[in-house]
């Protein structure tokens, strides 16, 4: 014992409070399923209520949930429900239990029995063949279990144990004579709040463990004389209290469960943000592969809009459509493409929650909006990353930063993990530069800041110091350094471009001649020039870029079209075919492209031609379908 907890009674943390005592159901071989009341889980002295044979689930697995309801997983995939009123088995239909589903097999066998538990809440953890972690609840208006994702390699534990809500204890038999972890998972706002914290060692001792709730965990151990153990574990302070010996007699094949919202420790969890509405944000332009351009942004309606064009020369080419589901979104939409040229995308609620999509098929359907958690008071961004898997980035209320990793290529993201930090605000700018994305924000003294996230790190955050900034930054990758593009507090935009040992200048350039009313969007070109273009006050788009190919002067600012104004800041896209695009939507919700065309006659030099800048060719595009 001494390799997991001292020996002696020691006693739970003060603000750990049970309601009762710790009901256990222990289902025997022999078909009889016993109910014992182990009547000091606080303290875990050991003291007892008298046993009673009470009927009921036996045979496969047995999980302990919220509310006095026991589940049953039979061998045979039959998931069965029973409800325990304090003194015996309710009656469904004549029956005590209820069929939820059939299917559920493979968790009688060994290598699978522990790998699945239930917590306070009624969620259902566990670790199927696919080694990752899935949380999943019974949906009683749809008679089914809605099932996620949400966490990569787990296989390597070989038990699973729920003790609070969202409080999830994972063995490692591998190190250390059995490594325990401690996880806390918030199914609401879909964030981890503590991964793979390392307590102590040794924990192969048990064959099984169970629990009341409020990180206390009861062991039976794997040797004929089953000696049962209790432990309490104090997250604040990092500290256990237990290795109490309540009794033995608990024989390894015995299948042990217990009601876990018995006991609960207080914890603080998210709660969903304020969120100010951002109306007619700009649109989020990706080239697709197949050479489509595919549009999203949040209409005036607060719907989701996805559009795709599969040639940008033929307006009537372009598709818009409000994906179904939530109608309250707000900001900017998240976008990017999976490794298979299909889509992901993440919009902000009002409601503070975020809400995906991911695409059928290549230019195909969208589903429904679905709840993806955060928490974030502006919306979050996504990237392809450079193995072909989409990450999302959000920033919270207090500003830290978190990410949304994919589960694979082309696979469905998973939940939200805390990257630190503080101060920074928005919606991040993403780049992606060989292993590394590059996140772009600005913080609460208005400098924007960049930040490398690599593997599942984030570095500090460095100041691109020089100007008080506002709005959102754009960049682009110009060989081995960034070019950043924003606008600053005076209407004034401005660039600064990284140095060649990757630091920073401490000044911007500053790009005269227009004052700007949002921020400007870049692109670089198959020439290798960056582009600019930025909504003016007068409400009209501007472009200009440089004079001669890596020249820091540039040419006067030029309209992309007097037609019409806009409402939303411009995107820019380049497309597989060299083409690239300006794209911006006007009072009446319309989308506008505009595609860039040489200013200057081919008899011309470049340098005249880069001289004189571009035209576009362009306008509006078909109404989204109703």
């Amino acid at each position: 014992m001494s390799a997991i907890l001292p020996a002696g009674y020691s006693h739970a943390d003060s603000t750990t409070s049970c309601t009762g005592g710790t009901q256990i159901f222990a289902a025997l071989p022999n078909g009889i399923t016993r109910l014992y009341k182990h009547t000091d889980p606080v303290g875990g002295t050991s003291t007892w209520d008298s046993s009673a044979d009470v009927g009921g689930p036996n045979g496969g697995k047995l999980l302990g949930s919220s509310n006095g309801y026991v589940y049953n997983i039979q061998p045979n995939g039959d998931f069965r429900r029973y409800h325990w009123n304090g003194s015996g088995w309710d009656s469904t239909g004549g029956s005590q239990f209820e069929t939820l589903a059939h299917g559920w097999t493979g968790w009688d066998a060994p290598q699978f029995h522990n790998r699945i538990t239930m917590d306070a809440k009624g969620d259902l953890y566990e670790v199927p063949r696919d080694g990752g972690l899935h949380v999943a609840h019974y949906d009683a208006a749809a008679g089914s279990f809605v099932e996620q994702q949400i966490d990569t390699n787990w296989g390597n534990y070989d038990l699973i144990q729920a003790a609070g809500a969202g409080t999830i204890y994972a063995r490692d038999p591998s190190v250390n004579g059995g490594q325990l972890y401690r996880y806390q998972y918030d199914t609401a706002s879909q964030r981890w709040l503590e991964r793979a914290k390392v307590l102590s060692t040794g924990w192969n001792l048990f064959g099984g463990m169970f629990s009341p709730g409020g990180d206390t965990l009861y062991g039976h151990t794997v040797d004929p004389h089953g000696d049962l153990l209790w432990y309490h574990y104090t997250d604040s302070t990092n500290s256990w209290a237990g290795g109490n010996n309540l009794g033995w007699g608990w024989d390894p094949t015995w299948e042990i469960t217990a009601l876990p919202d018995t006991c609960r420790t207080p914890l603080t969890t998210p709660t969903p943000p304020t969120v100010t509405a951002q109306a007619q944000q700009a649109t989020t332009l990706v080239a697709n592969s197949n050479g489509h351009l595919e549009y999203f942004y949040v209409g005036g309606d607060g719907s989701t809009v996805a559009g795709d064009q599969a040639d940008v020369t033929n307006p009537n080419s372009a598709r818009f459509a409000a994906l179904p589901g939530y109608q309250s979104s707000t900001g900017r939409v998240g976008a990017t493409f999976n490794d298979n040229s299909t889509a992901q995308l993440l919009a902000l609620g009002m409601d503070g929650e975020s809400r995906g999509s991911a695409q059928s098929a290549v230019s195909g359907s969208w589903p429904a909006l679905t709840k993806a958690g955060g928490y974030f008071p502006t919306a979050p961004a996504l990237a392809h990353a450079s193995d072909g898997t989409v990450v999302a980035f959000g920033i919270d209320s207090a500003g830290g930063t978190w990410y949304l990793p994919q589960t694979a290529k082309n696979g469905v993201l998973t939940s939200w993990r805390s990257l630190g930090g503080s101060s920074v605000t928005g919606t991040p700018t993403t780049v992606v530069q060989g292993n590394t994305i590059h996140l772009i924000a600005l913080d609460t003294t208005g400098t924007f800041r960049i930040a490398d996230f690599t593997g599942n790190t984030l570095s500090a955050w460095t100041p691109l110091s020089g100007i008080t900034g506002t709005g959102s930054a754009s960049a682009v990758v110009r060989g081995d350094s960034l070019q950043v593009v924003a606008r600053d507090n005076t209407g004034t935009v401005r660039t600064i471009r990284q140095n060649s040992d990757s630091t920073w200048p401490t000044s911007w350039t500053s790009i005269s001649g227009i004052t700007a009313a949002g921020s400007p969007s870049a692109v670089l070109t198959a020439s290798g020039t960056v582009e600019i273009v930025v909504r003016a006050s007068d409400g009209y788009i501007y472009n200009t870029g440089p004079t001669a190919p890596g020249s820091t002067t540039y040419r006067p600012w030029s309209a992309v079209s007097t037609a019409v104004k806009t409402v939303t800041d411009p995107s820019t896209a380049l497309l597989t075919n060299g083409i690239w695009v300006v794209s911006y939507r006007d009072t009446d919700d319309r989308t506008l492209l505009f595609r860039a065309t040489q200013a200057a006659p081919q008899t011309q030099t470049r340098a005249q031609e880069d001289s004189h800048g571009w035209l576009f060719v362009g306008g509006a595009l078909p109404a989204r379908a109703s």
